[in-house]
This record gives C-alpha cells, structure tokens and sequence, in this order.
C-alpha cells in the first residue's frame, strides 16, 4: 500500500481551473468523493485573538492542526497551518496538506498517526510546477514527538493528574459510546503532547483507531473521538459544556467526571515510556489482549511484576495493582509456568509488603495458592511469613486487616512459617492487651500451634477466663476447648469466681460460657460444678429437677458435707428463681430425691406452696398441672414427707384422692358426670377447675349417644363451661362437623325429656350451638347432615328442617316454612275431613230408613196415586231427596 498526498489552499492555480480554495496538487488516483472528505475535514478558522494585520511571529503562532480519520474505505492524515493572506492578500488563508490510503495506520509502519507531528514531510507552500504529487512507497520519518519527549512534558505540566481520565474517556469513545473528548489547552504543541500521551498509553491497535484533530476552532461540531483546541477559539468553558461533552480544561485545571478504570491509573503511574512494553506483555500473558477493557488490568498488572517491577517508588495504582496481579495469579496459575509464577509472585509479594493495600489477606491467600502450584518452596515461606506479620501487627495495632484471618487466611504448612508464627504470636502475648491476647491466641488455635504450656495456663487464668464470664462467644469457648493447658487455666479462674459469686457465675454459664465447659472441666471444683449444672437448669427447665436431684446427691457426698439438708431454701431459689414448683415438677421431685431431700424443710415448704396454691382454669393449659397435682396427691398418700405437710396441703390430698376414689367406683358415664359435678359451686377453684376439665374429657371420649345422659346430669354452669371449650371448633372458619353434630343430636334428645332441669341444659346447648351454626358455609352445614343422617336420620331430618328456615336462601326459607305448616296442619285437616265423612254417611244411612219406612207405608196403601197420577211412594222420595240436597 501507498500514500497519496493532496495540498489543499486558497491559490491561483490548481485543480479546479479557476483561483480560490482549491486542491492546488494531489497524486494521480483520488477519487473526487474522497477529495471532497479531505476538504471538508481540513477546514480552518484561526483563533478569535488573531488579527488580521497578524505579522509572520503571530501568524507562526497559530495552532497547528494535525488531524486523523481512520475510515473502512479510506483514512486522512493531515497538517493543516494558516498562512494568513492568498494569492489576492485576502485575509484567512490555510494550507493542509493531507496523506489518504485505505489504511493510513498500517501504512506508517509503526508509527502511530501522533507520531507524524512536526514530521519533516509536511509541507505549507503551494507547488507552482505541476499539479501531480508523487505517491509515498514508504512510511514517512516521524516527527519530534516521542515516548521521551511526551514523559518530559508530563513530568512537568500541573494537570498530569487528568491523564487517566483522559485515557479512560478515550477507550470509552473509540469502544463505542458516542461523544465527543473536548481538550482545551495553551497552544496545540501542548494539545500534541496529551494526545501523543493518551496514544501511547492506549492499546497500540486502539490507539491506531482513535481519530483526532490538534486544533478546531468550533471543537463542539466535531465528531471525532478527540478535539484539541485553545482557549480563545469557539468553545464553552461553562457548567454545561462540561456535561455535554467529556472536556478536559487544562489551563482551569478542570474536567469532566469521568469514572478512572484502573488500567488506565495503573499505565499513566507507570509511565508511557513502560506502556507499550506492559501491553505486549500482557497480550503475552493472555494469549491476546481480551476486547473487554474491564478485563485488561489484572494482565496489565501480571505483566508489571513478570518483568521485574519492585516495591520501590509504588505508587497507589501500583500497589492496587499488586494485589490484583496476585489474585489473577491465584487463578491462572494452572495455566502458567513455574517460572512466571514466581517471578509475578516475588514482584507482586515485594510490594504487599512495603504497602499492604486493602485486599492484601486475599491476595496472599492467591499467591499462597499459586505457589503451592508451581511449588516455589522459598515464595511460599515468604508468604506465610508476611501474612503471619499482617495480620499480627493489625491485632497490636486494632486495626485487623481485612481478610488476613479467618476463611482466607493463608495456611501455614512450612515449618519457617509456622516457627515465625509461633515466634510472634509468644512475643506479642507477653505485652497485649486482653482483648488482643484473645484475637492471638484464636489465631494461634486457628493455626495450631505449639505455645509454652506456662504461657497458655496463664492466659487461661487470666485472660480467657475472665473474658468468658464478662462476654461469652463462641470463638472464645471454642479457644477454651483448644489447648488443656489453657483450659486447667480457665477452670481456675471460674472455680475461684464461683466460691465468691456463684449467682454471677450462673448468669454467665447460662448465657454461653457453659458451652465452653464439660463434666470432666468441673467436677474437680465442687462449687463451680453446682453452678454449671444450675446454669444448665436455667437453659433449659426440664432438667431442673434432674439437676436437683445430682446437686443433692453432689453435696451429701463431697468432701464439705456437713450434715445439713443437701436441699435449702437457697438451692431451691437458684434453680427456680421465681420461686415455684409446678404439680410436675413436685411429682417428678417425690421420684427423684431420697427420703433426707424429700423430708428437708425447704422441700416440705414447697410441696406446702403447690398443694396449697389455687390453680387457674387457665393452668390446665400450660402443662396439664391438674392432673399432675391429682398424680401428686395420690403419690403422697402414705409418704412420710406427707405427715410433715400443713393441714391446707393434706386436705387438699384428702379432697383430691375422695374424688379419685369415687369416679373410680362411679358406673356409667352419667354417674361419673354427677360425681364430677356434684358441689361445684363451693369447691376451691384449682378443683373446680380439674374437674371442670375431667368433664371436658368425659364428653368428649364418650360416644354420642351417651352425651344424653352425660348432659342431663350436669348443671347449667357445668355444661357451660364446656361449650366454651369447644367454641372455637363450632366457629364458621373452623367448621368441625362431628362436634356440631354431636352436639345437636343431644339437644334433639333432651328436648324428649320433660325434666325441667333437663331443659334448661337443653336450651343452654342449643342456644350456643344454633347462634354459632347459623354463620357456617351452606357446603358446610350439608356436610354435617349427612354426619347426622349416619347416626339418626330422624335427627338429620330435624337439622335440615331448622337449616333450610335459618340459614337458606329466602325461597328455600318460603316453600320450607310452607310445607312444615302444612305439615303441622295435617292432623287437623285429617280430622275434619273424618268428621265429614262420618257426618255423611249417617245422613245417608238416615235416609236410607227413611225411605225403607215410606216403601213400606206404600206397599200397604195398595198403590194409590195422588192428585196428578204419581204415586205417594214417588213423592215421598222426592221429598226426602229435596231435604237432602235443599239446592
């Protein structure tokens, strides 16, 4: 490929054939198309501040526009300069002189298209020997800027701060979003150097992409990726500028917020003299540079330490970079060679250590992993050394490092790391705080390691133990649970406290610090077993009387046993702090305890308190305590501790045992009901209360066609009670239909009944039930008739004549009531209708005689006719005929 050359400017003679703007000479084969893009792309106004009476220094200080266009079908790379006056002296005259192929890039070698500022090619004076130009064979020298002279200008400009956001901004635009990078600087040499810098640090392919213009006086109608221009020329330096377009005022020390990608941070830090060797050797790394350019700093970073980058001089990107570059190699290193592995690996460890940026405990653990697979035994060591002083020195310091303990911790598996670690962790226990001696030693446990024995029963005494009671944790009993040593220390402390303060050892054991000891911990130390065994009653209450039960036999047979009752008052309230045994408890006491336990004051008192106590209805709920006071009663009887109990407890034995014995004997459920009930208004509440709950259960085992008599010999209040039992199950949105229907089938049989008191049950059910029942579901209330119709379908027929009127629709309600009034009104029309009929017939057999009698008189008359020739029989018969029916 070639480089055809055109001059463009205002002269006498050219292509056009008349003066004016024109191509003044180009080389043979442009097309016209790309002719006219050339003259559009290179046009120019000069600054606003040039006059036009501008001598030669002025003029020779108008910005230079050197400007690029990559296209598919065919590129521009031009210099435009303004000249002043033409051929005519009119004012505004420029020359560009401009180089176009299908691939302007690849045609200058390897120079990037910036590259070509100041080259020695370009020209600004018309030819007047011909207008043909010569083609260029080959790519054209550069001009004076390079990777060197763009550092030194960096180096020394204030807003070399911008570079990184310059090139992220530029990556963002070439890569497809699409807007305009405004860069305002002095002059255009200065504007030069920053695009030369943004080429060079980009991808060498990306940079050759990148289209750009040195100066343009209107930078807003411009649509290449980047456009220098300077202050006086057309251009917004407002707020809104700033927001329009990406635009970087370098005199203001002002830009855009452009968010930074950490390559491009990485890169600028790094310099552009080092930039195109880390883009090849990241293409290396990565078999190819990804097209994603969130995905090119971790290569960018590897490549950095894989060629000998050290900590010295890091700055934040590359120290950002190290841990990035680490935790790449964490990933990739089954991929890598031994070699790279440990070169990136010593680069990136270098500056970890110097620095340790936010991410170093993970990045470790990576680099760890890394080495382990190349295995570098040295790298390794290296490592677990630095993560061991890491994150020693964050304890010291009380500022733990994020991530250098716990689940990414590095694993200490040489013996070096594992003797440093000890090493540390021995030094810095001997002048810790407390609270830092716990965080090492659970470091210690966590890595295992061999620590004095002296030195871990001291800070069991003295450090763990007190810990534990003042603010149990799991981490910190699971360090209770790590070294003997520790632990003898610990059972120590806490045997020492609990002499002292057993309530406040109680509190603590049973809220957590119990978890860090065991039967063998405490039973050594009699007082701090007792403790642990009470805390674990407190933790969970259905070991309360077990534990009481150990705690006596404990105290009756240790060392310090003295005769007195192994149960007082005090034991008693420690274990039951609010000061109350249960029925079940007690039973569960008279099985447990020994007859000297039993017999101790503090016991009989109790068992005083729960015999005595009057126990709520609401009581049976929490734990059946009525029948566990029932089983109480019958357990004491012929007990000794009974015989010391107060004359309310014993009558209440009395009172509960009498009952017991008579449901026993009672025959049938209707008896057992009446026993139940029997003096239910004057019996204390607790066994009004058990009885009242027995009866609950009798009516509900019995079968339905017992609850008849059961019912019947209740009282009202009896009955009462139980249908407030068993409301929630008639309610709508529960629906129990045997219940119900039990309970419907009763009331049609009590009504049969003509015992006043048994009525009056009979309203008290069915009142409750039909007010429930008649908010139930219509599929509802169809269900519990077939339920009925299975036990008694005369019953059934009962229950749908009292739905279809009371809970049906109103012409189901309508024809219902119609046919039962017909249906009641049945008998009377029956007996009238018989009354007619026997009424009839007796006048028919009346007349009958009647007219037997006149017959008779007839025949004896001789059979005479009367005055018109009829016979007096006939007209007797009429007679009586007309008397029947009158009409």
């Amino acid at each position: 490929m070639v480089l055809k050359q055109l001059y463009y400017t205002s002269c006498e003679v050219g292509l056009s054939g008349y003066p004016g703007f024109q191509f003044n000479a180009a080389s043979r084969g442009v097309a016209p198309e790309v002719m006219r893009r050339v003259e559009s792309f290179t046009a120019y106004d000069p600054p606003g501040s040039l006059p036009y009476n501008a001598d030669a220094a002025a003029l020779a200080a108008c910005p230079v526009n050197l400007c690029f266009e990559p296209a598919e079908d065919t590129g521009v790379l031009a210099n435009v300069v303004f000249v002043g006056t033409d051929y005519s002296n009119r004012f505004g005259n420029y020359f560009a002189h401009a180089l176009v192929s299908e691939d302007v890039a690849a045609d200058l070698g390897e120079a990037l298209p910036i590259e070509l500022w100041g080259a020695p090619i370009w020209t600004a004076s018309p030819r007047t020997d011909g207008a043909e130009l010569p083609e260029l064979a080959g790519p054209p020298p550069r001009g004076r800027l390079d990777r060197r002279h763009v550092a030194a200008f960096l180096r020394t400009h204030p807003g070399r701060a911008a570079l990184p956001a310059l090139v992220s901004a530029a990556a963002r635009v070439i890569t497809g979003e699409r807007r305009t990078i405004v860069l305002i600087e002095r002059d255009s040499g200065a504007a030069a150097n920053w695009i030369g810098a943004v080429s060079y640090l980009l991808p060498p392919a990306l940079a050759r992409r990148m289209s750009f213009a040195t100066y343009h006086h209107r930078p807003a109608y411009s649509d290449l990726h980047l456009v220098a221009t300077v202050p006086d020329a057309d251009v917004d330096r407002g707020d809104g500028a700033f927001a329009s377009f990406l635009q970087f005022d370098m005199p203001a020390n002002r830009s855009s917020q452009v968010p930074v990608e950490p390559w491009a941070a990485l890169l600028a830090e790094t310099g552009v003299e080092n930039a195109a060797e880390l883009w090849a050797a990241a293409a290396e790394l990565g078999g190819g540079l990804p097209g994603r350019s969130g995905e090119w700093h971790p290569l960018l970073a590897a490549a950095l330490f894989r060629h000998g980058h050290h900590a010295s001089g890091a700055g934040p990107a590359v120290t950002a970079a190290a841990a990035t570059a680490a935790r790449w190699l964490g990933r990739q290193a089954p991929s890598l060679d031994a070699r790279t592995i440990e070169l990136i690996g010593v680069g990136a460890l270098g500056v970890l250590a110097g620095s340790r940026p936010p991410g170093t405990g993970a990045a470790l653990t990576a680099l760890a992993a890394a080495a382990a697979e190349a295995g570098a035994a040295p790298l390794a060591t290296e490592i677990e050394k630095l993560a061991v002083d890491i994150e020693v020195d964050g304890l010291l310091a009380h500022e733990p490092v994020k991530g250098a303990g716990g689940a990414d911790a590095v694993p200490l598996r040489s013996p070096a790391g594992r003797a440093h670690a000890t090493d540390r962790c021995t030094r810095a226990l001997r002048r810790c705080t407390a609270e830092v001696a716990v965080d090492l030693l659970l470091l210690a446990a966590r890595e295992r390691l061999d620590l004095d024995s002296a030195l871990l029963r001291t800070a069991g005494e003295r450090v763990v133990g007190p810990r534990l009671l003042a603010e149990p944790t799991e981490a910190t009993a699971r360090l209770a649970r790590g070294w003997p040593q520790l632990r003898a220390g610990v059972v120590h402390h806490l045997a020492a406290v609990a002499a002292r303060e057993p309530d406040r050892l109680v509190e603590a054991l049973t809220h957590g610090l119990g978890e860090a000891l065991d039967d063998d911990d405490t039973r050594a130390a009699p007082a701090l077993h007792e403790a642990r065994l009470i805390a674990a009653s407190r933790r969970d209450p259905r070991l309360r009387i077990d534990m009481l039960a150990e705690i006596a036999v404990l105290r009756a047979s240790g060392p310090e046993s003295t005769g007195t009752p192994a149960v007082d008052a005090d034991l008693l309230r420690r274990i039951w702090p609010h000061g109350s045994w249960t029925p079940g408890e007690a039973l569960r006491a008279l099985e447990v305890l020994d007859d000297a336990s039993l017999n101790a004051p503090a016991t009989v008192a109790w068992l005083n308190a729960v015999l005595t106590r009057e126990w709520p209805a609401t009581a049976a709920a929490d734990g059946d305590h009525l029948e566990d006071l029932e089983a109480l009663c019958r357990a004491l009887e012929g007990r000794s501790a009974a015989s010391r109990l107060s004359d309310p407890a014993r009558a209440t034995i009395t009172r509960m045992t009498t009952v017991g014995r008579r449901l026993a004997a009672a025959t049938g459920p209707g008896r057992q009901a009446a026993v139940l009930t029997a003096g239910l208004d004057r019996m204390p509440e607790t066994q009004r209360a058990h009885h009242l709950g027995k009866l609950t259960d009798l009516l509900n085992k019995a079968p339905t066609g017992d609850l008849p008599e059961i019912f019947a010999s209740c009282p009202a209040e009896a009955v009462e009670h139980y249908l407030l039992d068993v409301d929630t199950y008639l309610r709508a949105d529960r629906a129990q239909t045997d219940i119900a229907g039990r309970l419907f089938y009763a009331v049609v049989v009590l009504r049969r009944n003509p015992s006043r008191k048994v009525r009056v049950v009979a309203t008290v059910i069915e009142d409750r039930l039909l007010d429930r029942l008649i908010t139930w579901h219509w599929q509802d209330l169809r269900t519990l008739q077939v339920w009925i119709r299975k036990l008694d379908p005369a019953v059934a027929t009962d229950f749908a004549n009292w739905r279809d009127l009371n809970a049906a629709g109103w012409l189901r309600r309508t024809l219902t009531r119609r046919r039962l009034e017909k249906e009641a009104d049945a008998p009377r029309r029956a007996a009238e209708k018989k009354a007619r009929a026997e009424r009839k017939a007796a006048a028919e057999k009346k007349a009958a005689a009647a007219q037997k009698a006149a017959d008779k008189k007839r025949s004896g008359s001789g059979g005479k006719s009367g005055k018109n020739g009829r016979s007096g029989t006939e007209a007797q018969g009429k007679a009586a005929a007309k008397k029947r029916n009158p009409r």
